[in-house]
């Protein structure tokens, strides 16, 4: 994938009634909450997939069989082939480390080239040992062909899509996003040590050939991956039938399920820490890269967001350079258990009849699907963002579809349909939604002389 994007250098704002306590009146002043602007950017991506199975049926008797495999399906990374890529550690952090590739980079931070980015050009490290077994069962207990007992269960791996890390390619420097709080729309810039830092940013670093000398702005925006403790998501999958015919009836009752196990989600590692709202004194970098202790008649506010955030508390002098840094975090996991009856009339008495009931239920961890600088779950705390499956906890869910024959009209002034000479009326409803189709004749093999609709 060849991409280029300049939704980083539009900027993003956001507005929350912080100012004037109204989110639209904040808007109409021009008062944010947070600004971020950057570069254009672009990357080169590209991945490979392999995989090998086996898999065999045996008849264990007349009324038993046996379905098995196993696939092997390794984890390859996305790849970026320039190696435009980054990792923030927090222990690289606190030892001081400088990347040898990129010289002015901030401390802590490891980049594509540098012995402790151990992955190549990929976003993570390949891994290799991956395998998903799969069972499944069927069971004919009468012998007579009208009633059948399946069970199965299998493992299935999962990988990032391909745009996932696009993300990645916000930060410096490859796309150079700082990240402000508490700004006025007429300047943005107007406290930002130096002034609008893109124009020079911009010309040190085009798009998908960042400069390795150029000076990294402060309160740049990142997001790291896990590389070789990475762990791709993989997917339990079991279900339990039992099917019974009655006649022209087939009855189904089903059990199933899945878990998800490395579900995708993500955390900031470098918030702002809540430290009151009384008076206090800050270590706080001048715009002569002094760090001079500075009074707050309110300790915690918009206004000195990035100076209370954990890094630039801990160092200031090599904390100034971060804002958000989002953390991809791959330890959530996911569960969704269901039982789903059916009712199946085949054509007979000119009737044919589909009702299926499912009642279920799914709950996991905030799933996020392209990691942001600001995370998606709190800080080091995945599980107090776990509730139900936004938008897929369906619980209850009714469908019922219906095909009706009507009788043969014959005579002068009706139309003769061949073969069968029937209409056909169909109709469909379902709960929660519903919806129901308009009637169709079966069409004819020969031209026709008027049209009659049966409702």
């Amino acid at each position: 994938m060849n991409y280029w994007s300049g939704v980083n250098a539009v900027g993003t704002v956001s507005f929350n009634g912080t100012v004037t306590g109204l989110a639209l009146a904040d808007f109409l002043t021009g008062n944010a909450i947070s600004f971020g602007q950057g570069t254009n950017y672009g990357m080169y991506l590209y991945q490979y997939y392999a995989s090998l199975y086996l898999q065999d049926s045996w008849k264990l008797s007349r009324r038993l069989s046996l379905n098995y495999g196993l696939r092997w399906e390794p984890y390859l990374s996305n790849q970026n082939k320039y190696g435009e890529l980054d990792h923030f550690d927090p222990t690289l952090f606190a030892q001081g480390f400088h990347s040898s590739v990129f010289t002015s980079a901030p401390v802590g931070m490891a980049f594509a080239g540098d012995s402790q980015y151990n992955c190549g050009t990929g976003y993570n490290c390949n891994t290799w040992d991956k395998f998903f077994p799969r069972i499944g069962l069927v069971w004919d207990p009468t012998g007579q062909g009208n009633m059948s007992i399946r069970a199965s269960y299998g493992m299935f791996g999962d990988r990032l899509h391909q745009f996932f890390p696009n993300q990645m390619g916000f930060g410096p420097p490859f796309g150079s996003n700082v990240g402000l709080s508490n700004v006025s729309l007429s300047d943005p810039w107007a406290n930002f040590p130096g002034g609008n830092p893109v124009p020079t940013l911009a010309a040190c670093n085009p798009i998908g050939h960042a400069s390795h000398t150029c000076a990294f702005p402060t309160a740049g925006q990142y997001v790291t991956f896990n590389l070789s403790d990475y762990h791709p998501m993989y997917v339990n999958q079991w279900n339990l039938s039992i099917q019974r015919q009655f006649g022209s009836w087939l009855f189904s009752a089903n059990c199933l399920g899945n878990t998800s196990i490395h579900l995708g989600t993500s955390e900031p590692l470098n918030p702002a820490a809540f430290l009151g709202l009384g008076p206090c004194t800050l270590n706080v970098v001048n715009s002569a890269g002094q760090v001079v202790p500075t009074n707050f008649s309110t300790c915690s506010t918009t206004a000195n967001q990035n100076q209370c955030r954990i890094f630039y508390l801990q160092n200031p002098t090599a904390g100034q350079y971060f804002a958000g840094i989002g953390a991809y975090d791959p330890g959530g996991t996911g569960s969704y258990n269901g039982i789903y009856l059916s009712a199946n009339k085949r054509l007979s008495h000119g009737l044919v009849l589909t009702a299926n009931y499912t009642w279920s239920h799914c709950i996991s961890d905030i799933y996020d699907q392209q990691t942001g600088s600001g995370g998606v779950s709190p800080y080091q705390n995945r599980r107090q963002g776990r509730s139900n499956c936004a938008g897929a906890d369906q619980r209850q869910l009714f469908t019922l579809n219906a095909v009706a024959q009507t009788p043969r009209f014959s005579g002068p002034h009706y139309v003769q349909w061949p073969a069968t000479g029937k209409w056909l009326r169909s109709s469909r409803s379902s709960l929660p939604n519903s919806s129901a189709s308009s009637p169709e004749p079966i069409a004819p093999s020969q031209p026709r002389r008027r049209r009659l609709e049966t409702l």
